[in-house]
């Protein structure tokens, strides 16, 4: 394929610079706009080879919030201005709807909030009462009328200071638009990449309504497993049980969680419980301290007698997660409603088993196989695995097809398999000269 000058903005989670990456392997001319201040949308804090200064293909630009799409600010212009010599574009997060102000084609690349938050307009409410702040000045018509021709700028600072009711509907009116303008750009896209149909129902419904049927889809998972050896099989000793997932399963959900991301921590810590009273077997479990319901497994952990065996770590950057890998026997994710994630899947590709719900009922028909983990979706499931883990050989078979597994059907040369007939039904005014 003639190589293509491609531009990436938008990096939640670095999914997308994961793509970049394998772009930029196969030959193309690959740029990088880096906008988040957040460590996991770095990636510096990912790659050991990519440091700050960054090289000449990854670069930093003004952050994009949702005011910057819908008021087409500065900011805005910049993420423009930057993609404007690409013949492709793929966009993530609040720039999906730059492929309705930009003239190549472009492909968005879905990862959770972008589209079930940020192209719902039934969740204005929810963001207009995240957004809210305590304490706001109530001089706001004051210095509102002390301008005799307010700004912009002038009217969206002096917003912040309105009283709660008027304030919520500013920032619901606000939220609206750029949904607006997200939904355009979804629908603007030449194709999508996205999880298979059935994962996130609310996600399904959102492209159904905003795609055309002829707007190729493309499963969204790749894992970088030629960045990845495989370790030696984990030292001796109690089971050690590493969970890199957030810890989101308590109720209420705040505002800015969405209810199908719940996580079902609470049914490890329920499994780990069941495990040490019928064995008896010494068990460490290692946590890590993100999501909005770590002082809940705290609780939990607490309640059901496990604080000797439950270890907790603070939130750490991508980079770091090898190492407790290597150290661990099993790797643990969600065993909720949700999805693994990449660390689940990394895990594997580093020769971890996983314990987890995988959803089988849902990715097995998108895959055509089922994954080889140990399947757990109750506290029961999660014992019952815990003890075939136990046996280092039961591990080592595990390990070994799931290493295969991520190989076969997540390696970079398969999702670049998958996305090629996207960028070959590019126009023709798409292709580099």
């Amino acid at each position: 394929m003639i190589p293509l000058r491609i531009g990436f903005a938008g990096n939640q989670n670095n999914a997308p610079f994961t793509v970049a990456r394998a772009l930029r392997a196969a030959g193309h001319d690959v740029r990088v706009l880096v906008d988040r201040p957040e460590s996991l949308n770095r990636p510096e804090y990912r790659y050991t080879d990519i440091r700050y200064p960054y090289p000449d293909w990854v670069e930093e630009i003004p952050t994009v919030e949702l005011d910057d799409v819908v008021f087409r600010s500065p900011a805005w212009g910049t993420l423009l201005r930057r993609l404007a010599d690409r013949d492709v574009v793929f966009l993530n997060g609040m720039a999906f709807a730059a492929a309705a102000d930009l003239p190549m084609p472009a492909i968005c690349q879905t990862t959770g909030a972008d589209l079930e938050f940020y192209c719902d307009p039934g969740r204005a409410g929810r963001y207009a009462l995240f957004q809210d702040h305590a304490g706001r000045a109530r001089g706001w018509a004051r210095s509102l009328t002390a301008t005799r021709r307010p700004t912009g700028e002038a009217l969206r600072r002096t917003a912040a200071e309105l009283p709660s009711p008027l304030f919520h509907y500013y920032r619901a009116q606000v939220f609206r638009k750029a949904v607006a303008r997200q939904i355009a750009g979804l629908r603007a896209a030449r194709g999508v990449i996205c999880l298979p149909a059935g994962a996130v129902p609310v996600a399904d419904q959102l492209l159904e309504a905003a795609l055309t049927p002829r707007t190729p889809r493309v499963l969204s998972f790749m894992v970088e497993s030629d960045r990845f050896r495989v370790m030696p099989p984990a030292l001796e000793g109690p089971l050690r049980v590493f969970n890199p997932a957030r810890l989101n399963w308590s109720r209420p959900c705040p505002p800015w969680t969405n209810p199908w991301e719940n996580k079902r921590t609470d049914c490890l810590v329920e499994g780990v419980a069941l495990f040490v009273r019928r064995t008896g077997a010494p068990i460490a479990l290692h946590l890590v301290e993100k999501g909005h319901s770590v002082g809940a497994t705290r609780a939990l952990v607490t309640a059901l007698g496990l604080d000797g065996c439950v270890h907790w770590h603070r939130e750490m950057p991508q980079a770091e997660l090898a190492g407790h890998y290597q150290q661990a026997h099993v790797i643990a994710d969600q065993f909720g409603d949700h999805l693994v994630g990449l660390a689940g899947y990394e895990a594997m590709a580093m020769g971890r088993p996983l314990l987890c719900n995988w959803r089988p009922e849902v990715f097995t028909p998108a895959f055509g196989e089922a994954a080889p983990v140990a399947q757990a979706r109750t506290p029961l499931e999660v014992a019952d695995q815990l003890e075939l883990l136990s046996e280092p050989a039961h591990r080592r078979r595990l390990s070994d097809r799931g290493r295969e597994f991520v190989t076969r059907q997540l390696s970079p040369e398969v999702f670049l398999n998958r996305l090629q007939p996207v960028l070959a039904g590019l126009p023709r005014r798409a292709v580099a000269a």
